[in-house]
């Protein structure tokens, strides 16, 4: 009885086993049949915040905008694959392409904002990372072109890579369109004397930044190159 009793046990599992098989065969088939069907996606940026306002081009065809929450929907797409390019001012314009073959799938877009192509800048050269800053420079430019920062990290750049003479008509370029922070300063005093041992030039940038900030150890610099200058002179 009890030997029964266990394969009448196990003959209900396998039969409940093969009806979830079969429903979830049908579901799964229901969502996968299809030839046009409305297309759920969302765009974030790399800080993983919504983007709100990105212009939506689906197969060279402009598209609706993301709402406040980055989300948009293509009412009607034919299954298969397709090309999908999200563009926003201030943010790296993005192209992918993507199979949709599931009703309800949700399809996800990474973009990169100005700002975070810069903040990865930063990092790179931190790091020393050479290549990598080159190539994020060359992805930055594409966004804005003559923004300060992104041509001062550029300078930087050169700097690192012993090209001084770029670096020094970057950063002059700088100050001339009207970015005359401290920092720039400095860095046009480092570069005249340790890359192109320009004396005049370096007391001339320093001077400037100490009367733009005042700082004690810029003013020891001067007073060290000073008495330098004035020994190699006698």
């Amino acid at each position: 009885m009890e030997k029964k009793l266990s394969i009448l046990i196990i003959f209900i599992l396998i039969f409940a086993f093969s009806s979830c098989l079969t429903n979830d065969q049908k579901f799964d088939k229901k969502f996968r049949d299809f030839v046009k069907a409305p297309l759920l996606g969302m765009v974030y940026d790399h800080d993983n915040e919504p983007c709100s306002g990105a212009l939506i081009i689906m197969d060279e065809e402009q598209g609706p905008l993301t709402d406040i929450n980055g989300r948009f929907i293509i009412a009607s797409l034919t299954r298969g694959t397709h090309k999908v390019q999200v563009i926003k001012e201030g943010y790296e314009e993005f192209t992918v392409s993507f199979d949709f073959l599931n009703k309800s799938q949700v399809l996800y877009l990474k973009v990169t904002s100005f700002n975070q192509l810069l903040r990865k800048i930063e990092l790179a050269l931190e790091k020393k990372r050479l290549k990598e800053a080159e190539e994020l420079i060359a992805r930055a430019e594409a966004v804005y072109s003559d923004d300060p920062v992104e041509m001062y990290l550029k300078a930087v750049y050169l700097m690192e890579i012993e090209r001084a003479e770029e670096a020094v008509n970057i950063l002059q370029g700088i100050i001339e369109k009207g970015f005359k922070e401290p920092v720039v300063y400095l860095t046009l005093a480092d570069v005249f004397q340790y890359q192109l041992d320009d004396f005049k030039q370096t007391l001339f940038y320093l001077e400037v930044y100490l009367k733009v900030q005042q700082e004690p150890e810029v003013r020891k610099r001067i007073e060290e190159l000073s008495r330098s200058r004035a020994v190699e002179e006698r």
